[in-house]
Order: structure tokens, then C-alpha cells, then sequence
């Protein structure tokens, strides 16, 4: 580390004193040293350092990409020739550190289109990447973009970095054209002025314009002008032509809702204070240009007003772009006062997808609201009822919530889960088992598919997942299917298919898709055999996946199934229960081939406006998404843009409070570092209350009430408990035979007290069915030994007996080990007590360690000992190391039972609460 310190610091100084001399000639104020080196690329023999070339080259594609000299200057420039097929072309250039809360800068770019540059997104452009202190992205920022050709420009850019960043990278690059593109003169300067509600928390550089509307989803492109007027409508004349209906009565009802009293419907100018045209692309005057393709739903508003005439114009080549439309023109509206200006619109994602338990018209318009086109309800009775038809009150139902749903440009997507089985608290029974071979339930099942079908749906998903949780069904309940099939995937695969072969007989337009029971990517041994089973299904039945957010996973789970996945993103659950209808804008998954590789993309439901929003914005502006400026816009059209910048502050604040890592290496200086958040939450309070209008403030307050709870737990563990825990070298290895012999464990570490997982706020008690371990090491290896207190000997779960399977679902013990300590990269090892091993590197790749094992079972408990190999962990040790860890023991013989030795809030896999441990000799 110290020498790449030194070696940057060699480069820094190297090129400062070659800039000034290079700029002695300029204003004073551009000698301000840039942290990029060689911006101007006139460094270096053959080719400026601090920059690489394109790394996105496919194989067989011709490019030109090469440093070369002006001919005029003899100044290095970047040129490149993009490559055929509107790929992305870039050069990045090697890190920097940031050490300031905005940055301010120029470049120069001088370009040759050849096609291309005039779509949507295609342009020659520069962007900033930033990355937080583990290496992994934290957002981007474009700092100039051009898509036209012209000769030398300056662009000139400020931007405020995202509060976790702490290095960065510059792309110069090209996207989706052809042409030469040239840089030279690129500056990027520190700015340390900060804002905020504390000094160098900072806050979003947006400043939105009040006159403006508010459009959620952020359009795509969007003009104003700059006359505010007021909508003041006595009479209105609606010219349509090949316009559904629906689309008319929304415009009609917008209209009268919004005060206008006479409306009348005419293919002829007529004279009015308003007149309103919606058509498509085919009947635009040559002298209209749109900025873009309107593609199947996208769209295209324009208001104009002239000599107290106002005329809007709403293209779009289909009904549903033209009911967006509509949607758009309402916001507008509903501001009260507007600007002239036009509006370019189109998804980015075709099929945007809400799953919700919620059949409610209330829903449904607060889908219409986002431009959401789809719906997965959940829940009864396709559930608690798979097994038989409707009855005549579920069809009533179902019927007026599908006339809903047409009504408002939604499609229907009804799950049924084959074998969802559970009790509640009351003993109350709901669904029934699954015997794959039973007749009886797959002719009801087909007849509730069936009802469903008449009733108007025309697509069905058939789920398999969490069966583990609906009464153990991860494996056959009933032995003449165990001997029919073999194996769960098996059964599960033919049983689909049957379903699939018979939809088909009813209808070959119906849309079907399966939830397999693995659909977490956890490139385990056994998901590779059970997709490989499902891979056999009919190749137009799409696999609904929840893991797969970035071009590398969607490959993976292409290579296994054969075809794209429905993505079922579970990530932002964990913000259902906030608080706060406020959040930090949080990070998105952006990668661009998410918008190619996907059939579909659905979110649970999130009743929280600001994430709701800023979900809709990423489905409509997909990679190009900037969740800051998002958050401004929601926030302001949540409570109005006077208080989106002191919103978007406390907001900041509490992300930056509630994150803030207890600092120290030891438990004095945990305890100590504590105390000091303590007060500044306790400070900040005393603001919040005092400076905020208490509705708004008082969530923020709970959160910060709930986050010191959970600080003076945190010190309660720090007093009891030494940190680091110090883990002793071992000059005899322990005999590896499952019989924990004290004497050879009398050199390793203990470690006991294992509590249950905390669910409140109050310190967890201790699990009742107590584990202990012990911890050694050597050069070559890692020893460890559980002992498993077990009073229900006879009911000790442990079916699981091929590696990389479900371990986890068996009385299991699991080990973490964090050797970076960066919280985003570490090992687990689950075992249960017949030996069988479930290991991963999470978050990296399939890891399979060295590991030998013995497990033994005796009265009134369970143990194993083992030795992990330090090669198969890529990594040596030596004393004065230190790792992060944790041990924890899942309990399903009785009573279900989760203990843990660090203290954990809600689950196992929570890094950041790992203890930390030294290696000592």
C-alpha cells in the first residue's frame, strides 16, 4: 500500500510542476491543480500515462482506437473510430482519490459523426465513476455530452459526489455511433465548500425550477420556457383520430376535474381557449421534428400558447402511449400555474411490474400514476385454493378486478403456488399438500386456470419457490412420487410442463412462466442440476429470477436456462419497513444489459412515495438514471420544491448518522466511538424538532431513537466482550474425529454463550440449546470444533447429503469469515451433523474449501470437528492479523431455534456485525 501511495504522489508532483509550465501563459485561475492527471495528454514519449484503452471490444469487430498528435499542436488527443453495431467504445483512466464533497471542471471535444448521434441515448460523452472505500460502484455522474458534429468545444461542468464515494475514474467514450471523436483539456478541480444540515455531509447540487412540473417518471427529455401562465379553461376543442376511447374519457374527465365546462369534439379548427390534438408520428408536418423514436408506448406532449390560445399536442403511435400521455398533461395541470414546453417520453424497461396482495382500484390508479403496466397479485385464493376452481363469489371478483386493470392499460399476470400448505396460530388449515401423481388435485388446479382464462386473464405463472416454507415440500411428502420421479426437479419440471401443454390446447397466445424453487443464483452444484432439469422445458416459458441484476448473472442464468429471466427484484424489500416516507437515494441497479436481458421487471410492493418513484423513474430512464436528482424531483412533488433541499438534508443526515461504522480496533475505543455518535444524534434531534414541521420530523426522530437503542446494545456487547478475540496458534493439531478431546483443544480459543438473533430492542437472550466452540490455527490450516447441546436427539433434522445443497434447511451449524473485512466479499461454510457441506464465497463465485470433517453424535447432543485449509482460501496467516467472523447455529429439532456468538439485528448474513478476531502466537 505505502509503495502505490508513493508512486501516486511521484505522479502527482511530476505533473503538477508539468501543467503550470505547460499553462504559465493562462489565467490565474485555471493553474489550480486538477486531480486528472495528463488532462491535457501532452505527457509521456508514445502515449500520455494515467489512461487505458477500450476495454469493450468484441471479438471479429473493427475499430481504429489509437493516441495520436494533432498535426497543428503536436498534442496528444484520444481519436476513435466506433466499432459497427452502435456498441459503447471507451477509455478509462487509472483511480484518484477524493477528498472534497464537489468537483468543478472543463474538457474540450472536438467530433465527426457518421451515424447515429442523433438517437436518444447515442453521443459522444465523458463521465465520472465513483467507487466507495471496498472497491464496489457508488454512482456516476455524465460531466459533458454531445451528439452533433462540430469542431473544438468547451464543456464545462459541477457536480456534488455521492456522500460514500472516496475515489473516482474518468471515461471518455462513445455510445451507440460512429465517428471520431477527439478530448484534450480536461480539468477536474476539488471544491471544498460543503452544505448541508452538517458541515461536509453535503447535499444534491439539483435545483429544481418551481414553475416547472414535476413528472414522475423523469421524462426522457424535457424544454420549457420561461412565461408562467395559469390554467384558466372555460371552453375546450379534443381532435383525435384512431383514439381508443379510454384514452378520450381520461382526457375528458382530466378536463372537467380541472374547471373546464364546455368541450366539444371536432376534426375542424374551432375557435377556443384550448385546443387539444392527439394523433400519431404519421400525421406530423414536416417542420415537426421529434427528438426520437416513440417505440409501443412511448410518447410525445407539447403545449404552446399564442395570442391567449393555447394549443397541446399529445403524439403517440399506440393507445397506451397516448393514455401516458394524458397522465403527463395531468401533472402539468394539476400544478396550477405552467410554462410552455414539450415533453419526449418513452420506458426503458417495456414490461414494468408491481407485485402487490392489494386487488384495490386505489392500487391500480396509483399504478396509472407511475406508468406501471402490469400486476401480480398475490395471495387467496391462488394460493390457499390451488387445488380447486372459483367459487361465484371469487369470479365476481376476479371479473371486476380485470375490467379494472384493462381499463387502465394494465395487464394481469395470476400466480398459482402447486403445494402451498400451511397452518396458522389457530390450527386453521389453508391449501393442501402436493402429490405430484394425484389426479384429483391437478384437474382442480387446471379448473382454477380455467375459470381464470374466461374471466379474461391471458397470462399465468406456476411458482415452486419457498416450498420449503409451505410445509417442508423442498422434497417429496409422498413415497409413490418419490418412486414415480426421483428427484424434486423432475417432478416439479414434468408437472409444469403439463400445465404449459395444456394451457396451450385452451389457448397457443397464452403467456406462461415458472418460479423455479432455486432462483437466487447461488451457483451452487445443486441449482446447476436443477435448472439444468427445468432448462428442458418449452423454451417460450420464461423463469422468473430474484439474483440476476447485471449483465454477468443474466449470462449465468441464461447459460443454464436457455433464456432470459423475468426479474423479481427483492432488493428494495428491505425498505419496507421505514418509517419515513423519505429515503437516501439508495443505489440502483443500472447495468445497461438489464433493460436488453430482461422479459419483465417487477418490484414487491413499496407503500413509501419517494422509493415508489424513484422505482419508476429507474424502469422509464434505466442506466441513465440519477437517483439524486430523482429524489429532488419526488420530494418535491410530495411536499413542493421550497422544501425538497431541507428534506433532501435531513435525509442525508440520518442515512450519514444511521451508517456511520463504530470505529476502533478495540472494544475501549468501540465503546468510546459510540459515545460520540450518541451525541450526534442527540444533537441533530434537538435540530430536527426545532427546525422541521413536526409530522415530517417525527419519523426521523423514531429512527434515531431506534438507532441509539441499538448503539447502547452494541456497548453493552463491547463491555462484556473483548475485542478482538484473540485466536491462538495451535502447535499440535486436534485428531479430526468428531470427538471433542479437551486436551487437544486445550490451546485453542473458546467461544460460547450463543444468543438467539435479536428481533426487539432489548438485548437478546441467551439460546437455550446452547453451542460451543473452539478456534485454532496454524501455518496451514484453520481447527474448529462445535458442540451442539441437543435435548430432541431423535427428531435432528439432516436430510440434506450432497454438498452445495440446502444444508441450510437442516439442524446446521454456519462460519463466516471476512478476511478483507470490506462486508461485501466473505466466506460461509454451513454443516450438518452427518458432515454434508454447503460453501461459498458470497458475493464472488462458487468456492469450494478444503475442508475435513468429522461429525459425531452422542446423548443430548451433536458435534463436528474440522481443519479449513488457508490455500483454499487464497490467503496465509501470521500473527497480527485480523479478520472478521461470526459462528452460528440453526436449530430445527424442536422448537426452531437461530443463535448466533456476535450480536446480530435480523439474520445470519450481516457483515457488518461480524466481530473481529487476531491471530497471536
Amino acid at each position: 500500500m505505502n509503495k502505490i501511495v508513493t508512486y501516486f504522489v511521484i505522479i502527482g508532483l511530476f505533473c503538477i510542476v508539468k501543467e503550470s509550465s505547460a499553462r504559465k501563459n493562462e489565467n490565474k485561475s485555471t493553474l489550480k491543480r486538477s486531480i486528472v492527471f495528463n488532462g491535457n495528454f501532452e505527457e509521456g514519449d508514445k502515449k500520455p500515462i494515467f489512461w487505458n484503452k477500450p476495454n469493450r471490444i468484441v471479438k471479429g469487430e473493427v475499430f481504429d482506437c489509437t493516441w495520436m498528435t494533432d498535426s497543428k499542436s503536436g498534442k496528444y488527443i484520444a481519436i476513435a473510430i466506433q466499432a459497427p453495431g452502435g456498441r459503447s467504445l471507451q477509455w478509462s483512466s487509472d483511480p484518484f482519490s477524493l477528498n472534497t464533497a464537489s468537483l468543478a471542471g472543463q474538457v474540450r471535444i472536438k467530433t465527426k459523426f457518421t451515424e447515429g448521434g442523433d438517437s436518444i441515448n447515442a453521443g459522444c460523452r465523458v463521465i465520472i465513476h465513483f467507487s466507495k472505500a471496498d472497491g464496489s460502484y457508488a454512482g456516476n455522474r455524465v460531466l459533458a455530452v454531445t451528439k452533433s458534429t462540430h469542431d473544438w468545444k468547451t464543456f464545462k461542468f459541477s457536480i456534488d459526489i455521492p456522500k460514500n464515494a472516496v475515489s473516482a475514474y474518468i471515461v471518455l467514450g462513445a455510445l451507440g455511433c460512429k465517428g471520431q471523436f477527439s478530448f484534450d483539456d480536461l480539468v477536474v478541480f476539488e471544491n471544498t465548500k460543503t452544505t448541508g444540515v452538517f458541515a461536509g455531509l453535503g447535499n444534491s447540487s439539483v435545483k429544481l425550477n418551481p414553475n416547472h412540473p414535476i413528472i414522475i417518471p423523469q421524462p426522457v427529455i424535457e424544454r420549457y420556457g420561461n412565461i408562467v401562465r395559469k390554467w384558466d379553461f372555460s371552453d375546450a376543442v379534443i381532435q383525435y383520430k384512431n383514439t381508443d376511447k379510454r384514452i378520450v374519457d381520461a382526457l375528458k374527465t382530466l378536463l372537467v376535474e380541472s374547471g373546464v365546462k364546455n368541450i366539444v369534439y371536432s376534426s375542424a379548427q374551432k375557435k377556443s381557449r384550448l385546443t387539444i390534438k392527439i394523433t400519431n408520428r404519421q400525421s406530423l408536418s414536416s417542420k415537426d421534428v421529434l427528438p426520437g423514436e416513440l417505440g409501443k408506448q412511448g410518447y410525445f406532449l407539447r403545449i404552446t400558447t399564442k395570442d391567449n390560445h393555447t394549443n397541446i399536442l399529445l403524439l403517440a403511435d399506440s393507445n397506451v402511449g397516448k393514455f401516458y400521455g394524458i397522465q403527463t398533461l395531468k401533472a402539468w395541470i394539476l400544478k396550477g400555474n405552467y410554462v410552455d414546453g414539450f415533453i419526449f417520453d418513452k420506458p426503458a424497461f417495456e414490461r414494468r411490474g408491481l407485485i402487490s396482495g392489494s386487488h384495490s382500484v386505489r392500487r391500480l390508479n396509483w399504478l396509472v400514476e407511475h406508468k406501471w403496466n402490469f400486476i401480480f397479485p398475490l395471495g387467496a385464493p391462488h394460493n390457499s385454493f390451488w387445488f380447486r376452481g372459483l367459487n361465484k363469489n371469487e369470479k365476481k371478483q376476479h371479473k371486476q378486478f380485470i375490467a379494472d386493470c384493462n381499463d387502465r392499460f394494465i395487464d394481469v399476470i395470476v400466480q398459482i403456488h402447486p403445494g402451498y400448505y400451511r397452518k396458522d396460530s389457530k390450527g386453521n388449515v389453508f391449501g393442501k399438500p402436493l402429490n405430484f401423481i394425484d389426479t384429483s388435485l391437478y384437474d382442480g388446479m387446471m379448473e382454477h386456470f380455467k375459470d381464470l382464462y374466461a374471466l379474461g386473464v391471458r397470462e399465468f405463472c406456476l411458482a415452486w419457490d419457498d416450498m420449503g416454507r409451505f410445509g417442508g415440500q423442498d422434497k417429496f411428502l409422498f413415497e409413490n412420487d418419490k418412486r414415480a420421479f426421483k428427484t424434486i426437479a423432475n417432478a416439479q419440471r414434468i408437472y409444469t410442463e403439463r400445465v404449459y401443454n395444456d394451457l396451450m390446447k385452451l389457448d397457443k397466445s397464452i403467456k406462461f412462466s415458472v418460479i423455479p424453487m432455486t432462483y437466487w443464483l447461488d451457483h451452487s452444484d445443486y441449482e446447476k442440476k436443477y435448472l439444468k432439469e427445468f432448462s428442458k422445458l418449452p423454451k417460450t416459458i420464461d423463469f422468473v429470477n430474484c439474483g440476476a441484476f447485471n449483465e454477468k448473472e443474466m449470462a449465468y442464468h441464461q447459460k443454464l436456462t436457455g433464456r432470459k429471466a423475468i426479474i423479481w427484484d427483492n432488493y428494495f424489500t428491505r425498505f419496507e419497513n421505514l418509517k419515513s416516507d423519505f429515503v437516501k437515494p439508495y443505489e440502483i441497479h443500472t447495468d445497461p444489459k438489464l433493460q436488453e436481458l430482461t422479459n419483465l421487471y417487477m418490484y414487491p410492493v413499496i407503500d413509501r412515495p419517494m422509493i415508489i418513484d424513484i422505482v419508476t423513474d429507474f424502469l422509464w430512464k434505466g442506466k441513465d438514471l440519477n437517483p439524486e436528482l430523482s429524489a429532488q424531483r419526488s420530494i418535491s412533488s410530495i411536499l413542493g420544491p421550497e422544501f425538497a433541499e431541507t428534506i433532501q438534508q435531513v435525509v442525508n443526515t440520518v442515512e450519514a448518522l444511521k451508517s456511520s461504522p463504530i470505529q476502533g480496533s478495540t472494544s475501549a475505543e468501540r465503546i468510546k466511538s459510540i459515545g460520540i455518535l450518541v451525541k450526534k444524534l442527540d444533537k441533530f434531534k434537538v435540530k430536527l424538532q426545532n427546525d422541521i414541521d413536526e409530522k415530517i420530523a417525527r419519523p426521523f426522530v423514531e429512527e434515531i431513537i431506534a438507532l441509539k437503542m441499538k448503539l447502547k446494545l452494541y456497548k453493552k456487547e463491547f463491555q462484556n466482550r473483548a475485542l478482538p478475540s484473540k485466536i491462538q496458534f495451535m502447535k499440535t493439531p486436534p485428531k479430526i474425529d468428531g470427538i471433542i478431546n479437551e486436551k487437544e483443544w486445550a490451546a485453542a480459543t473458546k467461544f460460547s454463550d450463543f444468543r438467539v438473533i435479536m428481533k426487539k430492542r432489548k438485548f437478546p437472550k441467551l439460546a437455550e440449546n446452547q453451542t460451543k466452540v473452539n478456534f485454532g490455527w496454524d501455518k496451514k490450516n484453520l481447527y474448529i470444533s462445535f458442540y451442539c447441546k441437543e435435548p430432541n436427539m431423535n427428531k435432528l433434522k439432516y436430510t440434506v447429503k450432497n454438498n452445495d445443497e440446502a444444508v441450510y434447511h437442516d439442524d446446521c451449524i454456519e462460519i463466516f469469515f471476512d478476511t478483507q473485512k470490506k462486508a461485501d466479499q466473505y466466506y460461509q461454510i454451513t454443516m450438518n451433523s452427518i458432515g454434508t457441506v454447503y460453501d461459498y464465497y458470497i458475493n464472488r463465485e462458487p468456492w469450494d474449501g478444503k475442508i475435513v470433517r468429522k461429525p459425531h453424535k452422542g446423548k443430548g447432543f451433536w458435534s463436528v470437528e474440522m481443519s479449513i485449509a488457508l490455500d483454499s482460501m487464497n490467503t496465509k496467516v501470521k500473527p497480527g492479523d485480523t479478520w472478521n467472523f461470526n459462528f452460528c447455529r440453526e436449530r430445527y429439532a424442536g422448537k426452531p431455534e437461530f443463535s448466533s456468538w456476535a450480536l446480530l439485528i435480523n439474520r445470519f448474513h450481516e457483515p457488518q456485525n461480524f466481530w473481529m478476531l487476531e491471530f497471536v502466537k
